[in-house]
Parts: C-alpha cells; structure tokens; sequence
C-alpha cells in the first residue's frame, strides 16, 4: 500500500501481509479509509506512522472493519487515536492484534472508536499513552481475553469509555496500568 493512499468507493477491501511504514497525514497517517462496505485486514504491521487524527489509520463511514493478527507499533496522533481512530464504523472486530508504545497528545493512545459497535478479542495493549482505548457512544462493546499492560492516561489508562449502551468484559487482565 502506497503512503496516505486514500480509498473511497462503495466497496469492500482487503489487505494481508502489508507494511506500513513512517507515513505522515493529517488524518490517518499510514491509511485514510471512508465509505467502505467492508474492510477486512489480515498479518500485517503499522509502524511509526504519525497524524493529527489517527496516527496509523483514519477509518470513517464503514459497515465493517476485521482486524486479524495485525500489529500496532509506534505510532503518533498529535491529537486524538495514536494507532487508529474509527468514526460511524457500525461494526468493528479486533482479533489477536498487538498495540504496542502508541501515543496521543489527548485521548485514545491506541484505538478510539466513535458511534459504533467493538469487539476486542485477545488483544494485547502495551506501554500505549493517553489510555490505550476510548470508546465513545459505542453501541455494544466486547473485550474477550484481552490484556492491558503499562498504559498510562490521567484518568482510565487502560480503558475509557464514555456513553456506552452495553460493555461486556470477560477473562482481560488490567496490569500496572497507570491514571495519574
């Protein structure tokens, strides 16, 4: 995938085994993706990608969006989601991913989800600042066998969530997490 490469059509994609590496944007700094039926990607690495709004990934206006062994490494929002921000994404699933030493100067230190329905499933989140997930307005939320690991935030560094309808926790551990 070529950097900041924009897609936006009435369609689904997908990417497996893709690297994208040291991109800059203003709004996903690695990928800009709108108005997709579906998303699906699969074995690939997001590395030190930087953005005003999702450093890694801007994801906005989907019907879904599968995320599968895939890692999140370094990468930067200078404002909000420093690995991915999602907005009116109506189904987004996390799967065996990796959000590792990612960062925002406000909020979401790894992934913010805006208006939709989540599911984290044995995810690991480590070292990320500025919360490693905040999810706002989301509809139903799930977080299976997942781990949060020395993230750090003034307030809910592992996980923040703001007007949410349904949350589900089941077997994730919160270690040395630190809200200062």
């Amino acid at each position: 995938v070529e950097s900041n490469q924009l897609f936006d059509r009435k369609s689904g994609a997908y990417i497996v085994d893709t690297s994208v590496i040291d991109n800059a944007a203003q709004k996903g700094g690695g990928m800009y993706l709108i108005k997709l039926t579906s998303l699906k990607i699969t074995r690939s690495r997001f590395y030190k990608n930087k953005a005003q709004f999702g450093g890694a990934m801007f994801c906005e206006d989907f019907t879904i969006l599968q995320i599968y062994k895939t890692l999140y490494i370094l990468n930067k929002a200078h404002m909000y989601n420093g690995a991915i921000r999602t907005k009116w994404v109506d189904k987004e699933i996390y799967n065996n991913c990796v959000f590792k030493l990612n960062s925002a100067l406000q909020r979401g230190g790894a992934v913010g989800s805006y208006f939709g329905n989540v599911n984290f499933d044995k995810c690991l989140f480590l070292l990320n600042r500025f919360r490693a997930i905040i999810i706002h307005l989301g509809h139903n939320v799930l977080l299976t066998k997942c781990k949060f690991k020395n993230n750090i935030a003034p307030s809910g560094a592992g996980i923040y969530l703001k007007t949410c309808w349904y949350v589900q926790v089941k077997e994730t551990k919160f270690l040395l997490n630190v809200a200062s």
